[in-house]
């Protein structure tokens, strides 16, 4: 018995449309792919977290045996090759040549006679004559010329400096410093040095003579009178009655401040 192949089907047969599809487009696709997502968040919510913080044995196994391995190093092929160049270049450079041009040839060193006997960067004899003769015309030339720059002073201008000088006033009016009167500091001459103590006697000081005083007793006392007399009194002036007095000088009257002279038999023996 034989089998018949399998035929196509005719052409005719049309496929069955779909009457309700999962589109957006439509409310019943819609509805469905809202349904999966649901479904989806569900599943995302409730899975268990999973890390995997721990190596397999077969990892474990194959990293010791990578660190064993040292295989950071040169196998030994490589060692041996590279061992066998450094000892081909080592030979190669013992056995060298020279390469370069080091000695200089004979028809240079002959050359080099023949310039020292005839040398050829001297002038000839009718150059030297020219030579000379052209100096001498350039020295002839420098002698007899006159200096183009003028270096001595301005005469004229100096002489109208010295004029304006010698006026009392410059040109706006205004005195001039150096025509100016100066005037000489009188000085005053110096007081004679007054023997004794410059200082008033105070009172109710003892007796001058009992402290071994001098002849200056008197003047100095006659010094403090005349002070005395020159203070204004407090009780009389404008500035006691703005301002008040000091009370050891509340109880002085217009009679204690007049001018005294105090007298002193002195004993000198």
């Amino acid at each position: 018995m034989v089998s018949k192949p399998l035929e196509a089907p005719p052409e005719s047969t049309k496929r069955i449309p779909e009457w309700f599809p999962v589109t957006t487009k439509n409310s019943y696709g819609r509805g469905i792919i809202e349904e999966q997502m649901k479904d989806h968040d569900r599943l995302i919510e409730n899975a268990p977290p999973l890390i995997e913080n721990k190596l397999e044995e077969k990892y474990v196994h194959l990293s010791d045996v990578m660190r064993r391995a040292e295989r950071y190093k040169l196998s030994y092929n490589l060692q041996k090759k590279k061992n066998d160049d450094d000892i081909l270049m080592a030979n190669l450079i013992r056995d060298a040549t020279t390469r370069c041009d080091d000695h200089i040839d004979a028809h240079v060193l002959r050359f080099r006679e023949h310039r020292r006997k005839h040398p050829s960067h001297e002038p000839s004899w009718l150059e030297k004559q020219t030579i000379a003769k052209t100096m001498e015309v350039h020295d002839e030339v420098i002698k007899k010329a006159q200096k183009w720059v003028d270096d001595e002073p301005p005469h004229e201008a100096l002489h109208y400096r010295q004029v304006l000088r010698q006026s009392q006033y410059t040109k706006g009016g205004v005195p001039r410093i150096a025509c100016m009167p100066v005037h000489a500091r009188s000085r005053r001459p110096r007081k004679a040095s007054l023997g004794g103590s410059l200082l008033p006697e105070r009172r109710g000081s003892p007796d001058p003579a009992q402290r071994g005083g001098t002849a200056s007793t008197e003047m100095s006392a006659t010094k403090m009178s005349r002070r005395r007399s020159a203070t204004p009194s407090p009780l009389g002036s404008s500035l006691g009655a703005r301002k008040r007095p000091h009370w050891a000088l509340s109880s002085l009257t217009a009679e204690d401040w007049q001018p005294r002279t105090i007298k002193y038999d002195l004993k000198l023996g």
